[in-house]
C-alpha cells in the first residue's frame, strides 16, 4: 500500500476531513461505481485515521509501481496511436464511472502528472484535490483545475463531467504530438494577469486546435474526429 502521514499532530478528525476530504470523496464515490471497468482504473482508498500517540493524519491507499503519464511524454516526445488510444480508454472508461454515478463527480484536475502508469500498462487516475459533486447545480462552480489542461467553462468557473472530457482531449493531443494544441496562442505583452484567463477562453474560441495527424502521421481520421470531438469549445458538440 501507499501510505500517506501528516507532518503535524494533534489532529482532529474535522482537520483529517479537511485534507484528506478530496481521498474521503473517492473512497465513497468507489463504494458506488459498480462498473469494474472504470474501478480498475481509480487508484483504490482503503482507510483513513488519527494514529495513536501523537495524532498524525494517515491514509491507506493502492500503491502503483511505475511512473505517470507526464513523465512518459517527456521520455518518449510523440506515442504512437494505437498506445495512446489504449491509455485514452482507460482513462475514459475510469471517467465513465465518475460521471455515472447518481451525483456525478467531476475530476477538475485531469492532466498527464495525474495519471498514473503501472507496472502492468494499466492507467489509474489519481489526485482528486479538486473533484466535486455536481449536488443540485448543473455544474460545480469555481475555478479550479490546471489551467493548461482547463476547459474553457472550467476556466468561467461551470465545471461538468463535459469539461473532464476536454482535458482528456488535451491530454491525448499531447500525447500523440508532443506539443499543446494551444501552443501558438500567445497573450500580448502588456495583457495584466488577472485578465489572462479571459484572454485565453476566446483566443480558444476564434482558433480552434489543427488535427494531431498533422504532426503524428499515425493518427487515423477517426482517432482526429475523436480528439477535436473532445475539443470542441461548447460543452454539448463533445462527447
Amino acid at each position: 500500500v501507499a501510505l500517506k502521514l501528516s507532518r503535524r499532530t494533534g489532529m482532529t478528525a474535522a482537520a483529517v476531513h479537511q485534507l484528506f476530504g478530496e481521498s474521503f470523496l473517492l473512497a465513497r464515490s468507489m463504494d458506488e461505481i459498480k462498473d469494474s471497468e472504470a474501478r480498475q482504473h481509480l487508484v483504490h482508498v482503503y482507510h483513513a485515521g488519527i494514529t495513536d500517540g501523537d495524532g498524525r493524519a494517515f491514509l491507506t491507499m493502492e500503491y502503483v509501481p511505475g511512473t505517470t503519464l507526464a513523465q512518459r511524454f517527456a521520455r518518449q516526445t510523440k506515442v504512437d496511436a494505437p498506445q495512446l488510444t489504449k491509455w485514452a480508454t482507460q482513462i475514459a472508461k475510469a471517467l465513465r464511472g465518475l460521471h455515472g454515478l447518481d451525483v456525478p463527480v467531476v475530476h477538475r484536475d485531469l492532466k498527464p502528472d495525474n495519471v498514473l502508469l503501472g507496472m502492468d500498462n494499466l492507467v489509474r487516475l489519481v489526485d482528486f484535490g479538486l473533484a466535486d459533486r455536481m449536488l443540485n447545480a448543473q455544474y460545480v462552480p469555481g475555478v479550479a483545475g490546471t489551467l493548461a489542461y482547463m476547459s474553457p467553462e472550467t476556466s468561467q468557473g461551470a465545471s461538468t463531467p463535459a469539461s473532464d472530457v476536454y482535458s482528456l482531449g488535451l491530454l491525448m493531443y499531447e500525447g500523440l504530438t508532443g506539443e499543446h494544441p494551444f501552443r501558438d496562442l500567445i497573450a500580448p505583452v502588456d495583457l495584466p494577469d488577472a485578465l489572462y484567463s479571459d484572454w485565453l477562453y476566446e483566443a480558444k474560441r476564434r482558433h480552434p486546435a489543427v488535427p494531431p495527424s498533422s504532426l503524428n502521421n499515425t493518427v487515423t481520421p477517426k482517432l482526429n474526429a475523436i480528439v477535436l470531438c473532445c475539443l470542441e469549445f461548447e460543452p454539448d458538440k463533445r462527447f
